[in-house]
């Protein structure tokens, strides 16, 4: 007798997948606009230098990234916000990808089969749907064991490979403030850049600690190897904060010293930059012009306030400094007395200014006067010199006690006398 019997072939079955693959994208990037100049934590920025806002770390320190790839952190009141630049960045995405792998099937064929054993369909088809069902159920858990031991593996690499990356990076900061430099200046930049750095990557480390206590706990057998992982990044950390602290120590001195001296710098580049503007304009001749230039006089002045605070944070600052290091007394107060005599010249540039332009207005309003006094004269001249009008002139001058006028007045009335005369020679 025949009959179908099932049987398990392979076949081609296409399905989708999905992989992550590296695109192309367009993004906006933050950017910012330098307003002052300013060197320090290892940056060294020029005025209207633009530069990637990477983060609003604070409302006082914003952290940038300088076109030649430097980052750093600068006052957040030496820069402004400009309008974001495009950049093209990759970018790991998923894709869907069209594939083909081998599945197992079910194919019914005929066969003959002796009666004796003959089964009926219905049991064969609750045998195929048990052996069915708990292949998918044997399936899922492998699956699902699979999954665990391949995040597991995953998340011990990553911790191997941070620790090693982390410990590179601290053997390389070592070697770096740890090298000799004559040049006070350039020592002191190098470990301000260093200071910066390794305040950004002090998490790292919690980071390295955390995932340890959790690889403990996932793979007990290698307890041993992942405890000894994170004890050497911890003694080459510790190494790191020492020779941080002595590297402190001998240059604090040279630091506080440059760091005064760079405030001055940028004080006296503030105050030439406004001497500039203090710089006398050639005078208008017209009452508007004079105004309007002493309307943007007086908005220089209110500029200079910002200046003054600045002179006498760096007053205090340098006392401070000769209080910590007498022996910087002759430089210190050598250098803040040349602060202090340009902020007396801008501030009597400004004065002189200010008082040469109220001459100015002066000056034009005495000229417009002079002016509208002389077409009066032209005026009352003509007015005197005809006779049809002699005794309306007359009247008015009377009740006027101008000398001028009074002298019209004698003038008209000894015309009503008959006496021959021009105004001319009187007036």
């Amino acid at each position: 007798m025949e009959k179908l019997v099932p049987t398990e072939v392979w076949e081609d079955e296409p399905f989708e997948r999905t992989e992550i693959q590296r695109v192309i994208e367009e993004r906006k990037v933050p950017q910012v606009k330098t307003l002052y100049p300013y060197q320090g934590h290892g940056l060294d920025v020029k005025k209207g230098e633009i530069m990637f806002l990477l983060d609003k770390t604070n409302q006082d320190w914003w952290n940038i990234r300088k076109n030649n790839g430097e980052n750093g952190y600068v006052p957040a009141n030496y820069v402004k916000e400009i309008d974001p630049k495009i950049v093209s960045v990759e970018v790991k995405k998923p894709i869907v990808v069209k594939d083909v792998r081998k599945v197992k099937k079910t194919q019914y064929i005929k066969q003959k089969t002796p009666l004796s054993n003959q089964k009926s369909g219905k049991d064969i088809i609750d045998e195929r749907q048990t052996a069915i069902k708990d292949s998918y159920v044997l399936l899922n858990k492998l699956s699902r064991e699979r999954q665990e031991i391949l995040q597991n593996s995953l998340q011990l690499f990553d911790f191997y490979s941070e620790c090693e990356d982390f410990n590179k990076w601290m053997k390389d900061k070592s070697k770096a403030i740890a090298a000799d430099e004559n040049d006070v200046a350039k020592a002191t930049k190098a470990f301000e850049k260093f200071l910066t750095d390794f305040s950004a990557n002090k998490k790292r480390l919690e980071q390295i600690d955390v995932a340890n206590k959790e690889l403990e706990i996932i793979f007990p057998e290698l307890k041993k190897e992942v405890s000894g992982r994170a004890k050497e990044t911890h003694k080459i950390y510790d190494s790191l904060v020492k020779l941080q602290e002595q590297q402190e120590k001998n240059l604090e001195g040279s630091a506080s010293v440059i760091f005064f001296q760079k405030s001055c710098e940028d004080v006296c580049d503030w105050i030439t930059e406004k001497s500039e503007k203090l710089e006398m304009d050639d005078l208008a001749k017209d009452l508007t012009t004079v105004k309007a230039l002493q309307r943007k006089h007086k908005g220089i002045e209110r500029e200079l306030a910002p200046i003054k605070d600045k002179v006498g944070q760096v007053s205090q600052l340098g006392q401070d400094v000769i209080d910590s290091f007498p022996a910087e007394r002759a430089n210190i107060e050598q250098r803040t007395r040349d602060v202090q005599e340009k902020w007396e010249m801008l501030e009597n540039k400004a004065r002189e200014r200010s008082k040469r332009l109220e001459d100015a207005v002066g000056m034009q309003l005495f000229t417009s006067g002079v002016k509208t006094l002389q077409q009066w004269v032209d005026s009352t001249k003509n007015a005197l010199n005809a006779n049809e009008v002699i005794f309306l002139v007359a009247s008015n001058i009377y009740q006027n006690p101008d000398p001028s006028k009074f002298i019209l007045y004698y003038v008209t009335r000894y015309r009503l006398q008959g006496v021959p005369t021009k105004v001319d020679t009187y007036y």
